[in-house]
């Protein structure tokens, strides 16, 4: 989700990401996060953002890999330490050290921005994917390039969905630590997450190499009577809730978040050149990230008693538009202020003296 790397901006990517975060903002309203509408956002939404960011993974260097990695712990260190005064505002009963520890931890409810789990997630994720996808990376034939990534998604995702499986229930008192007032389950850093979420960032690593090579009409199409299939053979939507582990069948809810990543890489790719707006936003998804949860929290009130079409366009302006606006016009050309979610350029500016270009 927003990793830092050096390379030509595709738009069918950025507005893939745009729509990704957009869907965050809206799935973490009260009057969608309970709904129909959110059991569907809640499907996809968290396998999309891993699987783009394996999506120009393939043939990266290690030191490469390695930056993206920096780049996720840094900002998710940076936030979380700056957001912690705003925490123990909130809650002033909190412990500080406990607060801190559930930080190192990597626990999702141990601050106030909870959708930073996100970050160490895939930061774990990335490297597994990396380690697996070598071997393709060494292979001069295309169609066993494709065929070894497309096993080792496989294999990966059956892996991660079989340990998912295995791990008690969280909301039935599995695995339960708690830092201060806040409470968090699961593995360190979300290490079982990253494990089922790696399978997709390999399929993201495979999904860049379809998208410019395929017949877009064509795979619109067939990715879309694909994620219709699933979805009727498997006769509801799954909520995919990675964080707290909520997938009762987490292989079957690969399959159906695999055929709705297709179909819209596949629209997205076709819409090229009209999807301005979106890739827009998805060039400052980090920053909507983390803000869109200060914005909920202020207003809070607001959100909670105005009807569904106002909290929308409330959540839509102070949650991705302000944001992004921020991200773009102010973090962008304030160097003091750019590091937390720029940390690579300005590491450059440093070392250089000069202002190198912001890559989200």
């Amino acid at each position: 989700m927003g990793e830092t790397i050096n390379r030509p901006r595709l738009e069918w990517l950025d507005a893939l990401k745009g729509l990704g975060i957009v869907l965050v903002v809206l799935g973490h309203l009260p009057q969608i996060g309970a709904s129909a509408t959110g059991a569907l956002i809640y499907a996809f939404h968290v396998p999309l953002f891993f699987a783009l960011s394996g999506a120009t993974l393939g043939g990266a260097s290690a030191r490469s890999m390695g930056r993206r990695v920096f780049v996720l712990l840094w900002v998710y260190g940076a936030v979380g330490l700056l957001s912690l005064p705003f925490a123990m505002w909130l809650h002033p009963a909190a412990s500080v050290s406990g607060v801190l520890a559930g930080l190192a931890y990597g626990s999702p409810m141990s601050l106030l921005i909870g959708p930073l789990w996100f970050l160490p997630a895939l930061a774990l994720a990335v490297p597994l994917a990396w380690l697996a996808m070598r071997p393709a990376a060494r292979s001069d034939s295309s169609w066993r390039h494709g065929l070894w990534l497309a096993g080792a998604a496989v294999l990966m995702l059956g892996a991660g969905s079989a340990l998912f499986a295995l791990e008690p229930p969280r909301h039935a008192g599995g695995l339960q630590l708690a830092w201060g007032r806040f409470t968090s389950a699961g593995a360190f850093w979300s290490a079982d997450v990253a494990v089922l979420g790696s399978g997709f960032v390999v399929l993201g690593a495979l999904l860049g190499k379809l998208v410019e090579a395929c017949d877009m009409k064509r795979a619109a199409l067939l990715a879309g009577a694909a994620a219709l299939l699933a979805m009727l053979v498997f006769r509801s939507t799954p909520r995919v809730e990675l964080a707290y582990g909520a997938w009762a069948d987490p292989l079957r809810h690969s399959v159906v978040a695999v055929a709705v990543i297709l179909f819209l890489s596949a629209l997205a790719k076709l819409a090229s050149g009209r999807l301005g707006v979106l890739a827009w936003i998805g060039r400052s998804t980090l920053p909507i990230l983390v803000l869109h949860v200060v914005a909920y929290t202020l207003l809070r009130p607001v959100l909670l008693g105005a009807p569904l079409g106002v909290a929308i366009c409330l959540a839509l302006f102070a949650g991705v538009c302000l944001p992004a606006w921020l991200d773009q016009a102010v973090l962008a050309k304030t160097p003091w202020l750019s590091w937390v979610f720029d940390p690579r350029s300005c590491l450059d500016r440093w070392r250089s003296g000069a202002r190198p270009a912001k890559h989200a």
